[in-house]
């Protein structure tokens, strides 16, 4: 688009009469200050090229859109260079344009700092220099001019999105004619004067957000009655939130990510004088240290309110009775607090509700099925608290509903089939409840879902393979033991069983025993009852940290259990069989093969050797198996790594309290003794493992043989 020239004069007289001689000199004062203005900006994108300054008439129409041009009218100057992309400084020049009034330099690339002469343009009302921060060098580093404070006609002020520093000078609190202040997001400190409320009658809107300013809000503000928005939000501003009951006409009060505190009491008292501010909408308390119990008074507050946010707070008591008055909120977020109790039936009439967040509280009770006419909602957390019961199916009424979080209760039953309707859904959490049954056919249809999150419930039957699901990463799924999957590179994937079978051999760390007491094997077998749940546990489900290698027939992980009545850790090595490698070619699957899978897993563990080994190659018949009766080739065959000094020996239960040996403990007797034990265990263990080996499937012993052995 190519930009008229920005440097086009109109001039017209308050009167049809000439121009006087003093608004003729002023006039050449300002025409010569632009000029000099001109010629020392650095205009790489040439936004200034046009007639020399030439006083011809220009009307502004829409399709000047922001580069609008130097305008005089009415005896009065303007500067427009809004969005041009200007790199350069503010010219010192410019305070000697004595008839400017409006200064719009935002949302270019200026550098260095803001012209303290600035502070000498008489008529200014309006000065706009905000997001002038692209890059860490093109950023005003300054602190504000204390000389801004002279410009007593200022109306508008706008320095946000800047990198100034130090603390707001004090001459800005003298402007009195100030109806609009922001100097959001630079690095401001210090704390507010306590008069800011008196001094600054006009105030109408006041933004301070993203900055460091410190100490209490002034209680002034109570008395600044013009003000409709006050924005401290993002500060480190302490002590008790401030009343503010005269501000008659207050729409938006964000006093969020602060240090504010309070009490049930003081709670009253500041919702007994947000009361009076009838125009509220927009009320942000959320992120704070605010502690106590919300008062019923709250129903007191604006029926015009839009957004009510308390979340991240200290909050304790029931949620209040009386919402159902707000009948235009949208957002009601009261997350992370401590509030107890039930969820309010009156919720539900909340139909142009599209946000609720009651997430991370101690509520409990059944989720009332109150969703119905909540039609318009797209974001509703409920998770961590301790809901019981039944999932509403109400939820599937909302169908405008983009993420439902429900995670970490005590939620119970099938899942509705209504969810699975939510054709704009996008996000799915319900892990960490009780919520049993099969996943309905219907969640692969959800074109839009991205997050299925259903780990750690008692779901069982066929997962899905279509839809979301072939997206989903095990961590979805894990911590439901029953289900199950025909395809098997998802099922691998998801690590849940196709026709895996897992077992388990175990090493034990022993409990630490003083005295002269002999020590226990270094195999023990397990209780005999363990479940696939604790198999995860054990395994951090499976993780990447535990998993040690892989064998010929499948991965090997580390496991971690709590075993006997004195919870002694214990250590296995839980192997994950692929049936699907070991069955190979077509065969059946069946118990004998089992077996032989638990055959081939405790030699390839105690003879350090894959199954690829020569001597699993034709197969462990009869005969090969009688030949090998011997200890000593018995012993031949195992890990000699497995008869190292160290390999068994915790030599901590031959020590006494104080550190040292017992003479008993060290007697060469008692560890030959325990050598012979070692050699006599492993020569067991090969001894099974080649019986379950056997080539032919009636040489095999049964799995009962095997685990009796």
């Amino acid at each position: 688009m190519a930009f008229p020239s920005l440097w086009n004069l109109r001039m017209k007289n308050k009167t049809e009469a000439s121009t006087n001689r003093v608004g003729a000199v002023d006039a050449d004062t300002d025409t010569l200050a632009l000029l000099s203005f001109k010629s020392v900006v650095s205009d790489s994108q040439n936004v200034l090229s046009g007639s020399a300054l030439g006083l011809v008439s220009l009307v502004p129409t829409t399709e000047l859109e922001f580069c609008h041009f130097v305008l005089l009218v009415m005896g009065s100057l303007n500067i427009n260079l809004a969005r041009n992309s200007i790199n350069d400084t503010i010219r010192v020049g410019l305070s000697h344009c004595y008839n400017l009034e409006e200064i719009y330099f935002e949302h270019n690339q200026l550098i260095g700092n803001l012209p303290s002469e600035l502070g000498d343009l008489p008529r200014l009302r309006i000065l706009d220099v905000a997001a002038n921060n692209l890059t860490a060098r093109n950023q005003f580093f300054a602190e504000i001019p204390n000389e801004l404070g002279h410009l007593h006609n200022l109306q508008r002020l706008q320095l946000s999105e800047n990198q100034f520093e130090g603390k707001i000078p004090y001459s800005i609190y003298n402007i009195s004619s100030l109806i609009y202040l922001s100097v959001t997001e630079n690095m401001l400190v210090g704390e507010l004067p306590t008069d800011m409320g008196l001094v600054l009658p006009n105030l109408a809107e006041v933004y301070l957000a993203h900055n460091q300013l410190e100490g209490p809000i002034p209680s002034s503000f109570s008395n600044a009655s013009q003000i409709q928005v006050l924005d401290f939000s993002s500060n480190h501003f302490q002590g008790p939130v401030p009343l503010l009951g005269n501000m008659n006409n207050l729409r938006l009060l964000h006093l969020g990510l602060n240090n504010l505190s309070s009490t049930t009491k003081l709670n009253l008292q500041v919702f007994n004088s947000l009361a009076n501010c009838t125009q509220l909408e927009f009320l942000y308390l959320n992120d704070n240290q605010l502690a106590g119990e919300l008062p019923t008074s709250v129903a007191n507050l604006s029926t015009h309110l839009l957004e009510f946010c308390f979340g991240s707070n200290f909050l304790t008591g029931s949620i209040p009775r009386g919402f159902e008055r707000f009948q235009n909120l949208w957002a009601l977020d009261i997350h992370q607090n401590l509030f107890t109790g039930m969820i309010p039936n009156s919720l539900g009439k909340l139909q142009q509700l599209q946000r609720l967040l009651v997430d991370n509280n101690m509520l409990s009770g059944e989720i009332p099925d109150i969703f119905g006419n909540l039609t318009r909602l797209f974001l509703l957390t409920m998770g961590y608290n301790q809901f019981s019961g039944r999932i509403p199916t109400s939820i599937g009424e909302c169908q405008n509903l983009k993420r439902l979080g429900l995670r970490q209760n005590k939620l119970n039953g099938s899942i509705p089939k209504e969810i699975f309707r939510l054709h704009d859904i996008i996000e799915i959490y319900l892990a960490h409840n009780e919520l049993s049954g099969s996943q309905p056919a219907l969640v692969e249809s959800l074109e839009h879902l991205e997050i299925l999150n259903l780990s750690f419930n008692d779901l069982e039957g066929p997962v899905p393979r279509k839809g979301v699901f072939m997206n989903l990463t095990w961590l979805s799924l894990t911590g439901n033991n029953k289900l199950c999957g025909s395809d098997p590179e998802a099922a691998g994937k998801l690590r849940i069983p196709t026709s895996c079978i897992t077992w388990m051999l175990i090493t034990q760390n022993k409990k630490k025993r003083r005295g002269t007491t002999f020590p226990s094997p270094c195999f023990k077998a397990l209780p005999p009852k363990i479940s696939y749940s604790d198999i995860q546990h054990a395994t951090n489900d499976f993780s990447a940290e535990n998993w040690v290698g892989k064998g010929g027939f499948g991965s090997v992980y580390k496991g971690v259990f709590r075993t006997g009545e004195n919870g002694v850790n214990t250590i296995f090595a839980v192997k994950v069989i692929d049936l699907q490698q070991e069955c190979g070619l077509g065969r059946r699957i069946s118990t004998s093969r089992d077996v032989y899978s638990y055959g081939i897993l405790l030699l390839e563990i105690f003879t350090a050797k894959k199954p690829t080994d020569e001597m699993f190659q034709e197969g462990l018949d009869q005969h090969k198996l009688a030949s090998a009766l011997l200890i000593n080739q018995f012993l031949d065959m195992a890990d000699k790594r497995l008869f190292n000094n160290d390999a068994c020996t915790d030599y901590s239960i031959f020590t006494s309290s104080s550190g040292d040996f017992n003479s008993i403990g060290t007697s060469s007797n008692t560890l030959s003794h325990w050598k012979i034990k070692t050699e006599e265990c492993i020569t067991a263990i090969i001894h099974v493992g080649l019986s379950c080996a056997a080539h032919s499937t009636t040489d095999r012993s049964t799995m009962r043989e095997a685990l009796t052995k």
